[in-house]
């Protein structure tokens, strides 16, 4: 019952806090700007020398496409080495071999056992000897299954001396030269998503409440709004911050042929929404970087 009256008080409470933020009939545009959906940077993957890149600046990449390759001489040299150990069947054999002699030394002592011509305590080292034998051969066995997995492991480690493209996008900067001694802190490329593009804004408090995620709002290129296209908002952060009194909205835009850049000032007024008359975009009827 205390929680429930706690919840109902600290509602009420959030309530009143609202009802008291001035309120204006009509929201003034406020500017944001258009950031790359997704950005990275991508570190040398381990300390060794930068072999190759296999892209360059401005390249359009696929997800897990190959971006960059480091010497990885010495991994293949033991990769092969850790096949050797795997394929290799001599230990086994030897082993089999040696149990097989083992087993044909108890027949014979039990036979001479059976005649009198053995005693107990031979007959008890030579089955001993037997047993020994077979445990070296399951050794032996467990050795060559810890090759396997360590040839597992071998290439394994091959796979990290190629830098993959983690999803689609552009390479924005390459920062590095082929033929450098790099450490895992050194960069090698940044890596951007360009479509689609985000538009990043932080609205007034008095603005709270009036926009919906999953609807289309209207993004201008000018603070005038004669330049516009529509965009759609996915994401309305859920804390006001209480030093600027502002929030923090993100939309979505389509960039599909990538025509559109990104790093340039939108405007959005949060009471207009979106229509098909500002569904195209494009640079061309922008203008915006002219």
């Amino acid at each position: 019952m205390l929680e429930s009256l706690s919840k109902q008080i600290g509602v009420l409470t959030f309530m009143a806090a609202v009802a008291i933020l001035p309120h204006h009939a009509s929201s003034e545009p406020v500017e944001g700007i258009v950031l790359p959906s997704k950005q990275v940077v991508l570190n040398a993957p381990l300390p060794s020398i930068l072999k190759e890149f296999t892209v360059r600046e401005g390249d359009k990449v696929e997800a897990e496409q190959p971006l960059a390759f480091m010497d990885d001489s010495l991994q293949q040299a033991s990769l092969k080495s850790a096949e050797f150990q795997a394929a290799s069947m001599t230990a086994i054999r030897n082993a089999e071999l040696v149990l097989e002699d083992a087993q044909i030394q108890v027949e014979r002592i039990l036979e001479a056992q059976s005649s009198d011509a053995a005693s107990e305590w031979e007959v008890r080292r030579t089955k001993l000897q037997a047993e020994t034998a077979a445990a070296q051969l399951e050794q032996a066995r467990e050795q060559q299954e810890l090759a396997k997995i360590q040839l597992e492991l071998e290439r394994a480690r091959l796979e990290r001396y190629a830098v993959l493209a983690p999803f689609t996008g552009r390479v924005l900067r390459i920062d590095a030269e082929a033929g450098a001694s790099l450490t895992q802190q050194d960069q090698l490329l940044t890596l951007v998503a360009m479509d689609p593009l985000e538009a990043h804004f932080h609205l007034p408090s008095t603005d709270y409440g009036k926009l919906e995620v999953g609807r289309e709002y209207t993004l201008a290129t000018d603070a005038s709004r004669q330049l516009s296209f529509n965009a759609k908002l996915i994401t309305i952060d859920p804390v006001i911050d209480p030093a600027s009194q502002t929030f923090r909205v993100v939309f979505e835009i389509d960039n599909a042929d990538e025509a559109l850049p990104s790093g340039f000032a939108v405007w959005v007024d949060p009471d207009a929404v979106g229509g098909e008359a500002a569904a195209a975009v494009s640079t061309e009827s922008h203008g915006f970087l002219d």
